[in-house]
């Protein structure tokens, strides 16, 4: 795998789960971080890995900061 086609996967595994552009940038360095020296597939792997792990508490972070943006609005 190249870096432009995991490039690539990367964008689509995070469209996939719709994960916020907040989330994406300490994700991406995290899986870099644990799978580089094998290459990009295993970068994948841990990306993958991180996504599927982290998703429950960032669509509870998002329930969270919307409930409390609507709970302000109707002060």
């Amino acid at each position: 795998m190249t870096a432009e086609e995991y490039r690539e996967q990367e964008a689509a595994e995070f469209d996939l789960k719709n994960i916020p552009q907040e989330f994406r940038s300490a994700i991406s360095y995290h899986a870099y971080e644990e799978g580089h020296a094998y290459g990009w597939s295993e970068v994948l792997i841990h990306l993958r890995d991180l996504i599927d792990g982290l998703e429950p508490a960032i669509r509870a972070f998002e329930k969270r900061v919307r409930t409390e943006a609507y709970e302000r609005k109707q002060q």
